[in-house]
Order: structure tokens, then C-alpha cells, then sequence
């Protein structure tokens, strides 16, 4: 295992940054200056926003180290500092963005800027105070049999607000599969904020599987910003267990025609424990698929917020798109809050969406417990049907397989706790 120098880029630093990379930052943070906390949506009123844009970055801390779930062996390993890299599949390349050719550059700040104007301050702020920028370049030689197995690992000298950016640029005939795992710490005042910028040059196909360890203390956001191209595939799907708050913003433009993306979310949540999903899937060429599909386990006082959006272009047509989202409400205080929306300007496209939100069916729960199932037992039976679903549709069967044992557990605990 060798260790790749990465890049400080907080922007008070006088650091020697690329002089490309530090005119987008500065366009951001200009940006940021002129926004305010107010002028997000509905979505981002349910966060405890001001902790997190007032955050410092300055005390050390100690950090308890958490086994990780997917990643025992991971090819890439990220903390605020350094990057280490052992044993990368065929046709994936780490680069430093130094590094970079000139070609790849420019295809970068035209992605960035694309999406400044519609970027909200808590992305304005991460994007102009970001410590680290990874390029992950995947090429037709990598094959999709050994995924790609990422771990971010918090730094042990941050109190505050962590910013860490990965940039995947998926070449043409490329096809890929990525794991990528956020390693918890029981640390009562980090933020971990990490984006991803995703582009899908045509003909190419990339799976993402990105989850995190458990903890009960640690606010998590993360922004995935996507651009797909002619004939290909993006797959994402987001696993969330016991998180204090976890955010997952989604922002995908369909850019070429014969493309599919499908985004995909499971969550248990319990005690105080809050996720939400913001996403926005926008068609902008004809003969486009679109899947957003977000299912929720709520008990105690947890809270989930969906927010999703189907946005067509006028000349994207042909597109068939849609949204669903559905939650069990396994307590009194538990609360679902279900947003889709369609902004649709083509007529001849197929377009829905679906929202429920309700309890374990209790005449299900009877047959199971007239045939000796016990109570918890028949709660954890139905909760399984509740999320195979999701699971079964995911092509990580190794991790699948993982998953579906901790889950096992998760749900008998579930199925204790409901009968007291």
C-alpha cells in the first residue's frame, strides 16, 4: 500500500492550489456570500441548519474506531489528509488534481459551473471550503466482477464540519461496480459533509452501493451531482442504519438519449435518529428511463423527509420516469413527511409517482401469529417482506448477503421493542 499526497483546499489557506480549481472556488464562495440559509426549500427546514453552516473546524479530538460492515479490504482508503491506494481493479486510476490533462480539466469546470446557479448555500459552502478533491477514473478495461471497494475514514483531528469531494469520471464502454463505506466514530461534534460528482461518458455503466456504520451521534450529508450521456447506466443505492442525522441529495441530469438511472434508498431508523432524501432527476433528452424508489422503517421518535422531483425537458420526449416513496410507521411519535413532485413540459412521456406512508397490516400479523409465529418474530417477518424489495434489486450479492444478516437482527430488535 503506497500513499498519495492529497490536496488541502480550505479556502482561507494560502496553499499553492491549481489556479483553474481555485477561480471555480471563488465563484462558489462569491456565491455563497450572496446566499442565505432562507432561500432553501421546504426540504432543508427540517435541519438544524445553523450548526451546521456555523460549525468550526480547529479543536482535536479523540476518535473510537468502528469496524467497517463492506469494506475489509478496500482498494481506496480517504481521510482528511491522505488517500491510500492498494490494489485497484484494472482500469481504475486515483488521480491528484494536479495531475490531471488539460481535456479532463476543462470537462470539470464546465460540470461545476453548470450547476452553480442552481446549487444551494449548504452546497456553496461545502464546494468553497473543501480540504480534499479525489478523481476516480474508471476505463473500458475495468470489468465488473470485483467491485471497487472505498473507505472514509473521519480524521482524527476534526471538530466540526469535514468536507471531502470524489469525483467519478466513468469513460466510454467502462463498467464498474463501487462500494463505498463512510467508517464511523463516536464523535459528538462532527459534521462529515461528502460529495460526489458523477459523469457517465456514453456507453458506460456504473453501479454505486454507499452506506455507513453505525452512529449514534454523527451528522452525515452527502450530495451526489450526476451527469449521464448516451446509452448508459447509473445506478445508486444508499443504505443508512443509525445515523444521528443523515442527508443524501441527489441532483442527476439525463444529458443523452437511451439512458437509465435509478436511484434507490433503504433506512431503519430509531430513537431521535433523521434522514432525508432530496432529489431531483432532470430529462433533458428523448428516449430517457428514470427510477427514484426510497423505503423507510421508522420507530421511537425518528423522522424521515422525501423530497423528489421529475423534471422534463420539452424536447425529452419518450421519457418514462418515476418516483415512489414508502414508509412504516412502527410508533406514535415516528413521522414521514412525502414530497414528490413532476415538472413535466413533453407530451408524450410517462411519468408517476407514489407515496404511502402506514403501519404493519395487523391481519397479517394474525395469520403469522395463528400459525405459532411469535409476535416479534412475525413483526421481523413482515419488515423482511417490507425490504427485499430493495435488496433483491442490487447487484452487491456479497454485500447483499452481509446486509440482509445485520438487518436479521436489526428487525428482531425492532419486532422486541414494538411489544415492549
Amino acid at each position: 500500500m503506497h500513499t498519495v499526497k492529497a490536496l488541502s483546499l480550505v479556502y482561507e489557506t494560502q496553499l499553492e492550489l491549481p489556479s483553474w480549481l481555485n477561480s471555480v472556488r471563488k465563484e462558489y464562495h462569491d456565491a455563497y456570500l450572496k446566499s442565505s440559509v432562507s432561500d432553501m426549500d421546504d426540504h432543508w427546514k427540517y435541519l438544524d441548519i445553523d450548526k451546521i453552516m456555523t460549525s468550526s473546524v480547529d479543536a482535536a479530538i479523540r476518535l473510537d474506531s468502528v469496524d467497517p460492515t463492506f469494506t475489509h479490504q478496500p482498494n481506496i482508503e480517504l481521510t482528511e489528509q491522505v488517500i491510500n491506494v492498494s490494489d485497484l481493479p484494472m482500469g481504475v486510476t486515483v488521480h491528484d488534481i494536479n495531475q490531471l490533462t488539460e481535456s479532463t480539466r476543462m470537462m470539470l469546470v464546465d460540470h461545476w459551473r453548470d450547476r452553480l446557479s442552481d446549487t444551494n448555500s449548504l452546497n456553496l459552502s461545502h464546494f468553497s471550503n473543501l480540504k480534499n478533491i479525489f478523481v476516480i477514473e474508471i476505463d473500458d478495461q475495468c470489468s465488473d466482477s470485483e467491485p471497487l471497494q472505498i473507505q472514509l475514514n473521519p480524521s482524527a483531528a476534526i471538530k466540526g464540519t469535514e468536507h471531502i469531494k470524489i469525483v467519478f469520471i466513468s469513460r466510454r464502454k467502462s463498467n464498474c461496480r463501487v462500494i463505498l463505506e463512510s467508517v464511523s466514530a463516536s464523535v459528538s461534534e462532527l459534521v462529515s459533509h461528502v460529495s460526489f460528482d458523477v459523469i457517465c461518458e456514453d456507453h458506460s455503466n456504473l453501479h454505486l452501493f454507499i452506506s455507513n456504520t453505525p452512529s449514534v451521534s454523527l451528522t452525515r450529508f452527502t450530495s451526489l451531482f450526476g451527469r449521464v450521456s448516451n446509452h448508459s447506466h447509473l445506478f445508486v443505492n444508499y443504505i443508512n442504519r443509525s445515523t444521528h442525522l443523515l442527508s443524501h441529495e441527489a441532483h442527476v441530469v439525463i444529458d443523452g438519449s437511451h439512458s437509465d438511472v435509478q436511484l434507490r434508498g433503504l433506512s431503519l431508523l430509531n430513537q431521535a435518529e433523521s434522514v432525508h432524501h432530496k432529489i431531483r432527476m432532470h430529462h433533458k433528452q428523448p428516449n430517457t428511463t428514470s427510477l427514484q424508489q426510497f423505503k423507510n422503517i421508522l420507530i421511537d421518535q425518528s423522522k424521515s423527509v422525501f423530497s423528489g422531483l421529475i423534471y422534463v425537458d420539452p424536447i425529452a420526449q419518450k421519457t418514462d420516469a418515476y418516483q415512489r416513496n414508502n414508509n412504516l410507521i412502527l410508533s406514535d411519535q415516528a413521522q414521514s413527511i412525502s414530497k414528490p413532485e413532476l415538472e413535466i413540459f413533453a407530451d408524450d412521456v410517462k411519468c408517476s409517482h407514489g407515496s404511502t406512508t402506514g403501519q404493519i397490516d395487523s391481519s397479517l400479523m394474525f395469520y403469522l401469529m395463528s400459525r405459532g409465529v411469535r409476535k416479534s418474530q412475525a413483526i421481523a417477518v413482515l419488515l423482511h417482506g417490507f425490504i427485499d424489495e430493495i435488496l433483491d434489486l442490487m447487484v452487491f450479492p456479497d454485500q447483499v448477503a452481509i446486509l440482509k444478516q445485520i438487518l436479521e437482527q436489526d428487525l428482531l430488535e425492532m419486532g422486541s421493542e414494538i411489544i415492549g
